[in-house]
C-alpha cells in the first residue's frame, strides 16, 4: 500500500512541477495542458516517461519533414522546424524532471 501511495505522490508532484511550468511558460498553454492530459492517462512515471518519449521522437520526425519539403520556401522550413526545437527543448525539461522523479 505504501510504494501506491509514494507513486500516487511522484504523479501529483508531476502535475504541480506542469502546472507550475505553464505559468512560467512562453510556450502556448495548450502545450502544457496536452503534457498533463498525457500524464493523467498514465498510471506511473515510468509509462509517462515512455510517453514523452514517443513525443519527443514524434516532434523530431515532424521537424525532419518539414525541414527536407521542397514544396515549402525555405523560411518556412526554418520557421516550422525551430517552432519544433522548442517544443522539443520543452519536452526534454520535462522528461528530465520525470527521470528525476524516477530516482526519488
Amino acid at each position: 500500500m505504501m510504494v501506491s501511495f509514494t507513486l500516487q505522490q511522484r504523479m501529483m508532484s508531476l502535475v504541480r512541477w506542469l502546472l507550475a511550468k505553464e505559468e512560467a511558460s512562453s510556450l502556448d498553454t495548450a502545450f502544457w495542458h496536452d503534457l498533463i492530459e498525457l500524464l493523467s492517462h498514465c498510471e506511473t512515471p515510468h509509462e509517462f516517461a515512455r510517453c514523452l518519449q514517443e513525443e519527443i521522437l514524434s516532434h523530431l520526425d515532424n521537424a525532419h519533414c518539414y525541414a527536407v519539403d521542397t514544396q515549402l520556401l525555405l523560411e518556412q522550413r526554418v520557421e516550422v522546424v525551430l517552432a519544433n526545437v522548442k517544443t522539443l527543448s520543452a519536452l526534454r525539461e520535462v522528461y528530465l524532471r520525470v527521470q528525476k522523479e524516477l530516482t526519488r
